[in-house]
């Protein structure tokens, strides 16, 4: 399956990788089956809602995967739009995708620390870079 919505550094096939066996894996587990994903369920049972991932690299990796697995079963791509006009790749801040079809968002939040980084005060060492604070949250929680 195609995405245009991948950033372009995941997209194995376009930046060269020669074979496409990766392609084909599918995990199923041992003792149950598992059924297929139905990406128009998922979206008419997401209707008038929000996903939010919220994380590092790994959350914008599940984000931009269901972004593209809900996409597929979507004919008009023009339907589907960042609400901020944001390009996907190495963002900073945070990204929105609507499915105007459903009015329903998939959103993506970056944030390596889900508590609140800040400066080190000036009393501390100066190999300390970074302090978390672990009673306050990130600045992008309120959005």
């Amino acid at each position: 399956m195609k995405c245009g919505f991948l950033d372009q550094g995941f997209r194995c096939s376009e930046n060269g990788r020669p074979d496409d066996f990766y392609t084909k894996c599918r995990w199923q587990p041992s003792i149950a089956t598992c059924p297929g994903f139905d990406a128009t369920n998922m979206l008419e049972r997401l209707q008038n809602r929000r996903v939010v991932f919220v994380g590092d690299s790994i959350g914008k990796n599940q984000w931009e995967s269901l972004i593209c697995m809900l996409s597929s079963t979507i004919s008009d791509k023009d339907s589907i739009c960042e609400m901020n006009r944001n390009p996907i790749t190495k963002h900073k801040g945070f990204l929105v995708y609507k499915f105007k079809d459903f009015n329903c968002t998939v959103e993506y939040y970056r944030a390596p620390f889900l508590v609140l980084q800040s400066r080190t005060p000036d009393t501390v060492e100066k190999k300390v870079k970074i302090t978390l604070k672990l009673d306050q949250m990130d600045i992008t929680s309120a959005q």
